[in-house]
C-alpha cells in the first residue's frame, strides 16, 4: 500500500502521540498518582518525555520519510485537513465541557454534604485537562487519516 508524504506525517504524529502519552501517563501515575506534581521526580519525566518526543519524531522521520519532496496543498489537502481539524476542536471542546460540568457537579456536591465525593486537585485537573488535548490529537489524527484512505 503507498502512502503519501502528508500520510506518512499523520501517522508518525498518532504513533508518538500515542507513545508519548502512554509513557507520560504510566510514570506520572507510578511516581504518586496524579494528585501531586512536585519533586524532582516529574522534572525528570518531562525531560524523558521531550528528549523521547525528539528522538523518535527524527528517528521516524529518517526511517519513513526517506523523499521528502512536499507537494503544494490542494483543495482535497486542504478539505481532509480542515475535519481533521474540526473533528479536533469538537472533541476537545466536549471533554472540556465535560470536565467543568464535573468540577461544578463535585464542588455543588461538596456544598450539600460535608466531604467531596471525589478529591479534585489543581494537578488531577491538569491531568485531565492533558488526556482531553491528546484525545483531540488522536480523533483530528484518525479522521486525517480516514479520510486519506478513503479517498475524500
Amino acid at each position: 500500500m503507498e502512502y503519501s508524504t502528508r500520510e506518512k506525517n499523520i501517522w508518525i504524529e498518532l504513533i508518538l502521540n500515542l507513545f508519548v502519552s502512554l509513557y507520560y501517563f504510566t510514570a506520572i501515575y507510578q511516581l504518586n498518582g496524579w494528585e501531586e506534581i512536585t519533586g524532582d521526580e516529574i522534572g525528570y519525566v518531562i525531560r524523558n518525555v521531550i528528549v523521547f518526543a525528539i528522538i523518535g519524531t527524527i528517528l521516524l522521520h529518517t526511517i519513513f520519510v526517506k523523499n521528502y519532496n512536499e507537494q503544494p496543498k490542494d483543495e482535497r489537502d486542504i478539505a481532509i485537513e480542515a475535519k481533521g481539524n474540526a473533528t479536533g476542536y469538537y472533541t476537545l471542546v466536549i471533554l472540556c465541557t465535560l470536565l467543568i460540568a464535573h468540577i461544578m457537579l463535585n464542588e455543588g456536591v461538596g456544598f450539600l454534604f460535608s466531604e467531596r465525593t471525589v478529591p479534585f486537585t489543581g494537578p488531577f485537573a491538569m491531568h485531565l485537562i492533558l488526556i482531553a488535548i491528546m484525545i483531540a490529537s488522536f480523533s483530528k489524527s484518525i479522521v486525517q487519516i480516514t479520510c486519506y484512505r478513503r479517498g475524500s
